[in-house]
């Protein structure tokens, strides 16, 4: 579909560098597309859009961590933080445990637990030293003592409608510096 006269002089190159022109230009293409849509398609209506769907394994995920959650607050623990991004890793859940910062390691599976456990390797674990010390210095958290825990929620019966198995391994392990 052509453009209207008034914008034709924005098709050439020196135009569409400058910001303005180029949003104008995202703009006029998302108008001619829907108005392409809406002429083009039988009854003048588009389709509805389809709905995004998680994938499998990102849902068992996010309900894992709901559970892990929901077991620390009855354990006695407050959580503070869930699902935090810093220095290049994420912490899914930090939580404060009779004074002691508690950066928690969630793994979720359907079917065994002792797979679920054994997922945090060596890799894993700096990434989450390295997360877990920026957040200290970007929380000005020194003074306080730290640990890290890992839980584990595994659905045995590989349905996630049903209870799941939560294990908190406290002091999974600990930061250990070379010198």
């Amino acid at each position: 579909m052509p453009l209207p006269f008034a914008f034709a002089g924005l098709r050439s190159f020196r135009f569409r560098q400058t910001p303005f022109f180029s949003r104008l230009g995202n703009l006029l293409g998302r108008v001619r597309s829907w108005l392409g849509d809406r002429m083009f398609k039988p009854g003048g209506k588009s389709d509805p859009a389809p709905k995004k769907t998680r994938s499998a394994h990102l849902e068992v995920g996010r309900r894992g961590e709901i559970a892990a959650a929901a077991h620390l607050a009855a354990l006695g623990y407050r959580v503070l933080f869930r699902n935090i991004r810093i220095a290049g890793g994420e912490l899914d859940i930090i939580a404060l445990h009779e004074k002691t910062v508690v950066f928690v390691e969630v793994k979720s599976r359907l079917g065994e637990s002792a797979a679920a456990w054994e997922r945090v390797d060596e890799k894993k674990r700096r990434f989450l030293l390295r997360a877990a010390r920026a957040f200290v210095r970007q929380k000005n958290l020194q003074g306080f003592s730290q640990r890290f825990d890992v839980v584990t929620v595994c659905w045995p019966t590989h349905d996630i409608a049903d209870a799941p198995v939560v294990r908190v391994y406290r002091n999974a392990f600990s930061e250990v510096r070379e010198t």
